[in-house]
């Protein structure tokens, strides 16, 4: 899961995560105090992997891989070819920003065998740009690594 504070005056959080089948992003907002959450729902489609950043204007970023195997029938058992992002103003109404890395380009990009984008992470960088880590083996893989790239918005 991706936890974000919802305010500097309080303990609330909301809690981001991958559920159902095939997977979604979801998320569950809490009490003021953090301890007690309300009904989640839906917020990204086909999304996993999520993490969320609140950003210092209060707005909300969000980086993740996409559950779609329909798009890749060659690919069985399926794994990650992507990396998307989206922003909100208030961490539930979500805007896709599209993708910003695909196994290819980046294959490309850094001379590397690259089979997929698992689990990426995110630190927003003194100019704005953004390192994005992410991992390129699955749990049946004795292969891969941690590997990153420079996103700039």
């Amino acid at each position: 899961p991706s936890v974000v504070r919802l305010s500097d005056n309080d303990s609330s959080v909301r809690v981001y995560f991958s559920c159902g089948q095939p997977s979604h992003m979801a998320g569950f907002t809490s009490n003021a105090s953090g301890t007690e959450f309300g009904g989640g729902e839906i917020l990204i489609e086909q999304a996993i992997d999520a993490e969320i950043h609140r950003l210092s204007d209060g707005s909300y970023r969000v980086f993740h891989t996409v559950m779609n195997p329909d798009d890749h029938p060659d690919i069985r058992p399926f794994k990650p070819q992507e990396i998307k992002t989206a922003v909100s103003a208030d961490g539930l109404v979500w805007e896709s920003q599209g993708t910003i890395a695909d196994v290819d380009s980046v294959a490309s990009s850094l001379g590397e065998s690259i089979t997929v984008l698992a689990d990426p992470s995110a630190v927003l960088l003194e100019d704005g740009s953004w390192r994005i880590y992410f991992g390129n083996a699955t749990e049946h893989s004795d292969g891969g690594g941690i590997y990153s790239f420079v996103w700039r918005p």
